[in-house]
């Protein structure tokens, strides 16, 4: 058990959930560096004062094509919240790279398991057919400038669980919690248009 310190910016998942007399929250510690956070079930502790409060997001306005920067340099959860499931189009390098991927999660038709390509566009990770579609499988590939259409939030994220180690292909079994709010925090692609 920790202590978050006073000023610790969180990002709720859930929350009140009232056990006993007492409201808990499931919370994410943000990190600008998208450094593993400290994630868990916090107490608020109205007798001492301490609580939580909500904070304002500092989202970037959405405007006709963004520069991936924008969105990486947010920490994934407060990127899902600032611009949930709008449609919005980034323009930048696209790259793609074979990866071979056995178990974690599985579920929606834009996160297939076994061996597939991962794409980038600036740095800013991104999924989906019309992405990966575009790689021949080679090893590294840069693919050239494109706007990409897409949004965080997807709809089939709520088909999110765990796939066991060593059972590429398999789906998960059911939909869990955890591997859904991760889905969530994935850029969906709907279309890539090569820049000329």
């Amino acid at each position: 058990m920790a202590r978050l310190a006073p000023a610790t910016k969180v990002f709720v998942w859930q929350g009140p959930v009232l056990i006993g007399t007492q409201d808990w929250w499931e919370i994410e510690q943000l990190t600008v560096d998208h450094q593993s956070a400290s994630k868990g079930w916090i107490l608020t502790d109205t007798s001492s004062g301490r609580s939580l409060a909500p904070l304002p997001l500092a989202c970037p306005p959405v405007t006709g094509r963004m520069d991936p920067s924008l969105i990486d340099s947010l920490p994934a959860p407060v990127a899902m919240a600032c611009f949930g499931d709008e449609s919005i189009v980034i323009r930048g390098d696209l790259r793609c790279s074979e990866a071979e991927v056995d178990g974690i999660i599985g579920g929606p038709n834009w996160l297939p398991s076994g061996s597939i390509e991962m794409c980038q566009v600036g740095l800013l990770s991104i999924v989906g057919e019309p992405v990966t579609s575009l790689a021949t499988g080679g090893s590294e590939e840069d693919l050239g400038e494109f706007d990409v259409t897409g949004h965080f939030n997807d709809g089939e994220s709520s088909s999110c669980g765990s796939i066991p180690f060593g059972t590429s292909g398999v789906m998960p079994s059911a939909p869990e919690a955890w591997a859904v709010r991760f889905c969530r925090q994935f850029f969906v692609v709907t279309e890539a248009t090569k820049v000329p």
